[in-house]
């Protein structure tokens, strides 16, 4: 359950994604689905801080470490999330932030590697600038994969609001919670105690069976009343042409077929503030209130 820009890079670096599943309530990597799937052929263990919500970064990293190979964060969602306080960052071999439009700090595009390993650091130093070693000369080959200084410019201005943004986001999660909870049916994904999510994405899922609508008939009326919202992830990575034929730890993937098909993600970001998410709220309950209607009808 990840964008599918993860399963490309581990296709182009010439290895095979495996999928496994996720936590039916925060949405993150199953360590266990992923402890199962460790083979000798394993090169490596890929998780997401997915919409924001933090992985198990302690059990995650046990298993990497028991099986020997590096673990790497998709931490595309992850600015403006915190654990016990800290920011995401730290841990595994190397944690990968983007710098796009609908993240809390924008560059244009592009993004951050945050590591503690010096070799790695020194590898993307070089392979960023087609593998210049910076004395004209290349030991590897590499892309072009310098950020502009324009989108540094914007990207350094934008990271001095991030706790600005990071709390705002927070406030109209808040609100939409509080809207939403006592409507049967919908729920929220579950952020660990110690966390802070940056509510990158904010979606809720929808139990089509109580609800008496289904994901994307209440897309539709929302658009209808001109609400844009998001099918995350939908189709799944795994359900794509270009990764069908790529293998799953052997079993189903369940809990991504059924987010996938039950999740949407309501506007969230700088217009969003704690008024119109209260009005966006209030429109989805009128949707469902409507339709609760006319199945009872």
């Amino acid at each position: 359950f990840i964008f599918l820009a993860a399963p490309a890079a581990i296709s182009w670096a010439g290895m095979r994604p495996v999928f496994v599943d996720v936590h039916p309530r925060s949405y993150t990597i199953d360590p266990v689905a992923v402890e199962r799937a460790i083979t000798p052929h394993t090169a490596a263990i890929l998780a997401c801080h997915t919409f924001g919500c933090p992985c198990d970064m302690e059990r995650l990293s046990a298993i990497a470490a028991q099986a020997g190979v590096p673990l790497v964060i998709d931490a595309a969602h992850g600015l403006g999330t915190e654990v016990c306080g800290e920011q995401v960052g730290r841990g595994g071999l190397a944690q990968v932030f983007s710098l796009s439009p609908t993240k809390l700090v924008v560059a244009g595009e592009g993004g951050l590697v945050a590591t503690d390993c010096e070799c790695l650091a020194a590898a993307i130093a070089e392979a960023r600038e087609y593998g210049n070693d910076g004395a004209y000369g290349c030991e590897r080959v590499g892309v072009n994969g310098r950020l502009p200084e324009i989108s540094a410019a914007l990207g350094r201005a934008s990271l001095a609001r991030l706790p600005a943004t990071a709390a705002d986001r927070r406030v109209a999660a808040a609100v939409y919670m509080d809207a939403l909870a006592d409507v049967p049916g919908v729920h929220f994904q579950e952020i660990p105690e110690s966390a802070e999510s940056s509510w990158k994405d904010f979606c809720i899922r929808l139990d089509e069976a109580e609800l008496g609508i289904s994901r994307d008939a209440l897309r539709g009326r929302l658009a209808e009343a001109g609400v844009d919202t998001r099918a995350y992830y939908s189709p799944p990575c795994h359900r794509m042409g270009a990764f069908k034929n790529y293998a799953t730890e052997g079993s189903p993937l369940s809990v991504t077929d059924h987010l996938a098909g039950s999740l949407v993600a309501l506007p969230m970001g700088g217009h969003v503030s704690a008024d119109v998410a209260e009005a966006l709220a209030g429109k989805v309950k009128r949707i469902i209130a409507r339709a609760g209607k006319a199945v009872s009808a």
